[in-house]
């Protein structure tokens, strides 16, 4: 595996699980398929936007 592949592999790893610590994920029962498309994706879009804030961050110094 080529090291930007691992470095990649690592990021992802490191997302979810910052996703199931800062969002304190647990057992949400939803009864339909809407209902748990919309929690996955806000779910996603939070991380997604966390990442993009601490990478900004980062490059402001």
């Amino acid at each position: 595996m080529p090291v930007m592949e691992y470095r990649q592999l690592w990021m992802v790893e490191a997302i979810f699980r910052t996703m199931k610590s800062v969002l304190e994920t647990r057992p949400i029962y939803h009864h339909n398929d809407a209902s748990i498309i919309g929690h996955v994706f806000c779910s996603f879009l939070a991380v997604v936007l966390r990442k993009e804030l601490q990478d900004r961050i980062a490059r402001k110094g």
